[in-house]
Parts: C-alpha cells; sequence; structure tokens
C-alpha cells in the first residue's frame, strides 16, 4: 500500500491510497467467501459456486465494494500513519481507479490545522488575589442564615414583596410554547430577581389557588437571543404562599449547622474557607490568562467540526440544567429547532474561543513532549475513587470504557501544558481590595468545610 497527500481547503485534506494486486486479491477472496453463502447459484448448492461463476453471476463490482467496505479500516489506518495525518472527522471515501494491478482510492478528511507557536515561556502574569473583608465573612453568615432558615404558611392571604410562592406557569409567544416558558410546582422568591420584574409585579396580590394572565416582554439582551425582545403571555396558578423564618445567629446556630464550639469559631471557618477560595480563583484566573496569552500569540484557525462538536456539548449542558430546574428541554436537543439553532449561535464564540485553547494548549505539549503515561492515568482514577461521598466502584466503572479513560487522559495532559506555562512564566503577586459593591464569589458557594459539613 502507498499514500501521499493532497492540501485541499478549510483545513481538509485528500488522501491518495494505491492498494496493490496482491493485496486486492486477497481481500476480493475474503470478500467472495463471506457472500457466497448468500446466493442462490443455479446448479450450485447454496454456498458451493466456484468463485469464477459466482462473479459471473453477481457481478463483480458487487465483490469489490464488499471488499473495499471490510478492508477500509485497516488501509485508512495505514495511511494515517503513513502520512502523519491528523483527522479530526469521518473519512469521505471514493473510488479512483481499478484496473488489473492496483486499487487506487481518495479519501478526504478533515484535520488538525497547522498551529505556529509564538513564545509561550517567560509569559508575564499577576496573580491577584483578593483580600478577604468583615463583610465578606458576614455575608456568608446571612447566607447560610437563609439556607437554614424555615419556611412556613404566610399569614396573610395575597402574595407580597419577599414572599416564596410556589406557581405552576405556561408561557406562550404568538400562540406558540417555547422552551423554558413552562413549569410544575416552581418555587419563587417575590423581589429576587430570578424571575423577570414585570412577572413579579403581577403576581402581588394574587391568592392562593388563583389564576392570572401576566405579560412580559423580555429584554433585548435576554438569552436566548430567540426571546430577547419578544413578547410572551404566561398562565400562572399560585398553589401556595410561604414566608421564610430566619434562624438567630448565636451560639446554637453554630453548633447546629456544622457543631462549631460557638458562633466565633464558625465566623473564623468561613474566614478561612474565603481566604482558601481567594487563593484558588486566583490562581484560575492567573492560569487563563497565560492560556489566553498562549493563544493571542499563536496563529491557527478553529475548524468547523470541532466547534460544532463543541457547541453541541455546551448545548447539551444547557439542557440538563432546564432539567433540573424543571423545565422542559426538548426543543434544545432537537436539531433543526429555531431554539436549538439560536442557543448555538449565542453558544458558539466561546465554543470557537475553546477549540483555539486546546488546539494551542496540543500543540505546546507536542513541542515539549508532555504526556501523560497509562499509570498515571489509573492513579487519578485511584485517586477520584477514594474520594469522600464518593462510590468507588461507580468511578471505576465510569472509567472501565476506553472512551472515558482517554478523555481524562487528554483533560490530565491539558493540566500539564498548563502547569508547564505556569512553571515558566514570570508572576506577580498581589493582593487588592474587594471593588466597593461587589460580593465575594466565594460567598455565594458558603464556603463549605470540608469536615464540618457547612
Amino acid at each position: 500500500m502507498k499514500a501521499t497527500v493532497e492540501k485541499l481547503e478549510n483545513n481538509r485534506v485528500a488522501l491518495h491510497i494505491e492498494v496493490d494486486k496482491e493485496r486486492l486479491e486477497a481481500e476480493m477472496g475474503k470478500a467472495y467467501r463471506r457472500l457466497v453463502g448468500k446466493y442462490n447459484i443455479p446448479g450450485f448448492r447454496r454456498g458451493r459456486a466456484p468463485r469464477n461463476i459466482f462473479e459471473r453471476y453477481i457481478g463483480r463490482p458487487v465483490l469489490l465494494e464488499d471488499a473495499i467496505e471490510h478492508m477500509f479500516p485497516e488501509v485508512y489506518r495505514e495511511a494515517v500513519e503513513e502520512t502523519g495525518i491528523q483527522p479530526i472527522d469521518q473519512p469521505d471515501i471514493n473510488l479512483e481507479s481499478i484496473g488489473e494491478d492496483q486499487l487506487k482510492l481518495k479519501v478526504s478528511v478533515e484535520v488538525y490545522p497547522e498551529v505556529k507557536l509564538g513564545e509561550y515561556t517567560g509569559i508575564p502574569v499577576e496573580r491577584t488575589i483578593t483580600k478577604v473583608t468583615d463583610e465578606d465573612v458576614e455575608n456568608v453568615l446571612i447566607q447560610m442564615q437563609n439556607e437554614h432558615a424555615q419556611l412556613e404558611t404566610a399569614p396573610h392571604e395575597q402574595v407580597q414583596k419577599g414572599d416564596f410562592v410556589t406557581l405552576d406557569y405556561e408561557g406562550l409567544i404568538d400562540g406558540q410554547a417555547f422552551p423554558g416558558g413552562a413549569a410544575k410546582n416552581y418555587l419563587a422568591e417575590i423581589g429576587s430577581g430570578r424571575l423577570l420584574p414585570e412577572f413579579e409585579e403581577q403576581l402581588l396580590g394574587a391568592k392562593v389557588d388563583e389564576e392570572r394572565t401576566v405579560e412580559v416582554t423580555f429584554p433585548e439582551d435576554y438569552k436566548p437571543d430567540s426571546l430577547a425582545g419578544k413578547k410572551a403571555t404566561f398562565n400562572v396558578k399560585v398553589l401556595n404562599i410561604q414566608v421564610k423564618r430566619l434562624p438567630a445567629l448565636e451560639d446554637d446556630f453554630a453548633k447546629d449547622v456544622g457543631n462549631y464550639e460557638n458562633l466565633e469559631a464558625l465566623r473564623r471557618t468561613i474566614r478561612e474557607n474565603l481566604e482558601n477560595s481567594a487563593r484558588q480563583e486566583a490562581e484560575a484566573r492567573m492560569r487563563q490568562a497565560l492560556i489566553d496569552e498562549a493563544v493571542r500569540r499563536s496563529e491557527t484557525t478553529a475548524p468547523d467540526s470541532l466547534v460544532r462538536r463543541e457547541t453541541d456539548r455546551r448545548l447539551l449542558q444547557v439542557a440538563r440544567v432546564f432539567y433540573y430546574q424543571g423545565l422542559n428541554p426538548q426543543q434544545l436537543l432537537e436539531e433543526d429547532s429555531e431554539e436549538a439553532k439560536a442557543w448555538r449561535e449565542s453558544l458558539k464564540p466561546d465554543a470557537v474561543k475553546a477549540v483555539l485553547e486546546q488546539l494551542v494548549l496540543d500543540a505546546i505539549g507536542r513541542q515539549e513532549g508532555i504526556d501523560v503515561t497509562a499509570d498515571e492515568v489509573d492513579a487519578e482514577i485511584e485517586r477520584r475513587a477514594s474520594g469522600d461521598n464518593v462510590n468507588a466502584e461507580e468511578v471505576r466503572k465510569r472509567y472501565a470504557e476506553a472512551d472515558a479513560k482517554e478523555n481524562l487522559r487528554l483533560a490530565m495532559r491539558l493540566d500539564k501544558v498548563i502547569d508547564f506555562l505556569v512553571e515558566k512564566a514570570i508572576i506577580t503577586e498581589k493582593t487588592v481590595e474587594r471593588p466597593a459593591g461587589s460580593d465575594a464569589s466565594a460567598a455565594e458557594s458558603k464556603a463549605e468545610s470540608d469536615d464540618k459539613g457547612l
């Protein structure tokens, strides 16, 4: 077998593959043995017809088609190895010619683009750690207080601001349902901003079992874009009205939420966790800044097939969020739905960015000989299996599949490449005050303690 490469446009190449007479004849013989038992040839018992008669009866093209179909995976693999191309999509196969001495195939396929790396070592970068304040600690404490509050039936009959209202609702745009426009037993805090302000305002004064028609206009910057600026009509039924009863912030509260000695001990742990989170966030921002700069200094393109895959992966994540929020993600999963198209369009820029990052990091990894061994992958699987609150056997089973293990290896390799960039970077570290009016992002996650169960 011999293979040559012809460069085409848009990151595509054509492989011209020549299969010699001996190999082709051997494959035709295998095709004959596979097919002869499937045909009734006059004058012969099934499966007993000689090849020359069988071939004359069914036609040589039938044998040739079967032979090519069965030999192609191996021939293609050999051609890829011989030419060194890196395919990223399924190949298109065409028969160029067949003669007495050889078979010629033309295989076109999309390949990874060339990456021209810029200077990726010695990148100057800042590790900026945000200072944790007493106010940050109190914000977390208040958040915990709210999360441990009890909901009880409201003493008043009509919906007021601050109430927790359980709703059934169904929305229509131009008389048609839309994804995310309907929910059952949806718990909303009136005034929290989780729903559109217009929606919440029109529920004020409603009573239990009351049904209302709510009309809203989605903001011009609303996501997905397919809903932006559109008017919708919702049929809403109020199922329940509740109010929140907050526990007192005292020593007993600290003991209840994590068996702390007193409230001050809880505050100390919150501060420690916030400081750890601030350091982790600073590290994550710095690593992303290094990736962004390495990409900026490099030259490459994002292949359509990779962008499409990454966009679809992100769309699936959106659909999962819809599902866990009690919303119907069906139209997001329908390939040609307007909703899916709108979401794909809005997700595409970030998908392109992610693909470019992966291409550049992969190229750096190849340039520096960075890889992950099978033993390292197995060790990481065991580390995950030994974690707290995980089922070790389920974790091992999840990574038993070759694809899952390979995906883990690739992710670990990218992390190694980023570690390399950090090691070679020129890092300046500084601590800054949090901008006035902004909340600690770490506070929003409660700064949970690993051992206290916060």
